[in-house]
């Protein structure tokens, strides 16, 4: 009987112990302040995306910034950033500017992209009012942890300026020029932040009304912000005339443009896998969708907020579904964007809207819950996301994400071996995809059978775009009819030669990259060497001499 009173007694009171226990797990995972052990989260942070930006291989989009910054002189490298020739704003490009043109190796772009990630990743984890679990799902999300961290283009410094303008959000009035600073810097980051810049600028305006007419402070603030806002729209309505997109008709309106970015916003795996069944992808668009709804619902009682919401979801749509149809690194804007607002809605009480009719307590505890709903659902995606980053990351360790670093590589090795470029050798390449090489090459130029010249290879035009369709054995023909003797030529393909010699020449295949590439699989590099057939010939016969030679010595030793 004693025995089984304290065997009870010790079986309830591990229960209460392990009660408390989970308490008080709960609790911290569900605890919005931070602590300095979050800083444990950071450095595995910065760890995953470190490893990852050492082990990426850079592909072509990734190189125009750095070669822009890198090669073009001040008056195209503005003409650039002023015509929308890359269809970027100009900040990432300046920022790149004194790195590139001081002599920095490629790297040092994905170094600092890095830098604007463990930002945006602190400032978030610091600031951010949401659950610890949340915030750290969020830090290892598919764009927080890849797709902006580790491939290198204008995204991620847009997300550490969009997370600072929510950290300062609530300051606004105090430093408005500080503020007008943060909004004009997002508006310039990417295309993608003009509608939330718009709305910025608008709600200021509108929140703020009677300062803006009365305290020329805060109305130079809303002009300068409003100037740039149109000057940014401006700037990027329509390409230069050269440019090899230029004149293309607005998007057909499709379904499937409207539907497709809120699938990928919150579940990016839906458009990468292209073996998931219909019902998953269906799946993924209604969750996507239903988050949207929840958001807006859950702001409709405080106007500013669903004001920018509703501003900068226009712009994003609107861009989907008639200019770009874009894909999952475009899309998910559209999960910044909801992050932005329920975070800065915090700053706003909540104001019953005259045609619900109900009690403020009753409109803003629906409002809260609508809140949590939408976080929760976010939260259970970004979780069941975590394998598909995993995978990622493994294909980034063992496979090329594209072929034009170790295509680089192999032309400095047979530079090496051979001194080829002080003899003279000129590589041809057609294919635009070919830039992927030059931030690894410096000096060396490559010419181009189309344009007939060593072409600025980061101002794309329509004559160079048209060299991408040009058969091989026209880009040979072109190349012996501007050249003469092309046995100093390197042959630079997209594609294999399908034959091995011509009348002329035999061309050999001296190496290729062409296997194991998941990433951009359009971006696989053939490298051929010319040799003329009389001097092979002669060759083959010097040789087969040589060897007789060394029979006879052998033989009347």
């Amino acid at each position: 009987m004693e025995y089984s009173f304290k065997k009870n007694s010790l079986l309830a009171h591990l229960v209460q112990k392990l009660q408390k226990l989970t308490g008080a797990v709960f609790s911290w995972l569900a605890e919005k302040q931070f602590r300095l052990s979050d800083l444990f989260i950071l450095g595995v942070y910065l760890s995953v995306v470190g490893w990852g930006s050492w082990k990426h291989e850079p592909w072509s989009d990734e190189a125009f910034p750095w070669l822009i910054a890198r090669d073009a002189d001040w008056r195209t490298f503005l003409q650039i950033l002023f015509t929308n020739q890359d269809k970027h704003p100009g900040l990432f490009y300046l920022i790149l500017r004194p790195f590139a043109s001081a002599g920095f190796p490629y790297f040092t772009q994905s170094i600092i992209n890095l830098v604007f990630a463990v930002t945006a990743a602190f400032i978030f984890l610091s600031r951010a009012p949401f659950s610890r679990i949340f915030r750290y799902l969020f830090l290892f999300s598919f764009f927080m942890v890849y797709e902006y961290a580790v491939i290198v283009r204008t995204y991620m410094l847009s997300v550490m300026l969009i997370f600072l303008m929510a950290a300062f959000y609530p300051k606004r009035l105090a430093h408005p020029i500080l503020y007008t600073v943060l909004v004009l810097l997002l508006l310039y980051s990417d295309y993608m932040c003009l509608g939330l810049g718009v709305g910025l600028t608008i709600a200021f305006a509108v929140e703020h009304w009677e300062r803006v007419q009365t305290e020329w402070k805060i109305k130079s603030a809303f002009l300068i912000m409003a100037a740039n806002a149109i000057f940014i729209l401006w700037l990027g309505h329509s390409l230069p005339r050269d440019h090899f997109q230029y004149g293309e008709p607005l998007l057909p309106f499709q379904m499937k443009n409207l539907l497709m970015p809120f699938a990928n916003a919150f579940s990016p795996f839906s458009e990468l896998n292209a073996n998931y069944p219909r019902l998953i992808v269906t799946l993924a668009i209604s969750a996507g969708s239903l988050i949207v709804f929840l958001t807006f619902m859950a702001l409709i009682g405080k106007l500013i907020p669903v004001m920018i919401f509703g501003i900068s979801m226009s712009e994003l749509l609107l861009i989907f579904s008639f200019i770009n149809a874009g894909d999952y690194r475009h899309h998910g804007f559209i999960l910044f964007t909801v992050i932005f607002v329920l975070w800065i809605a915090s700053a706003y009480p909540e104001k019953v809207p005259a045609f619900f009719r109900e009690p403020e307590e009753t409109f803003g505890e629906k409002s809260r819950k609508l809140k949590t709903s939408a976080v929760t659902m976010i939260g259970l995606l970004l979780f069941l996301g975590l394998q598909n980053i995993f995978y990622v990351y493994v294909l980034e360790s063992y496979w090329l994400f594209s072929g034009a670093k170790p295509m680089a590589k192999a032309i400095q090795t047979v530079d090496k071996e051979e001194k080829i470029f002080k003899q003279g050798f000129v590589i041809v390449a057609k294919h635009k995809k070919s830039i992927g090489l030059l931030p690894y090459l410096p000096g060396v130029k490559f010419w181009n059978p189309c344009t007939g010249d060593f072409p600025k290879y980061y101002k794309v035009n329509r004559e160079l775009a048209s060299c991408d369709t040009l058969p091989l054995d026209q880009a040979i023909q072109r190349t012996k009819s501007h050249f003469g003797d092309i046995s100093k030529v390197l042959f630079l393909f997209e594609a294999p030669l399908p034959f091995a010699s011509d009348q002329e020449y035999y061309y050999e295949r001296v190496v290729s990259v062409e296997k194991a590439i998941f990433g951009y699989m359009f971006e696989r590099f053939y490298l051929y060497r010319v040799y003329s057939l009389p001097a092979l010939k002669n060759m083959y016969i010097d040789h087969m001499k040589s060897e007789q030679q060394k029979h006879s010595k052998g033989t009347s030793g």
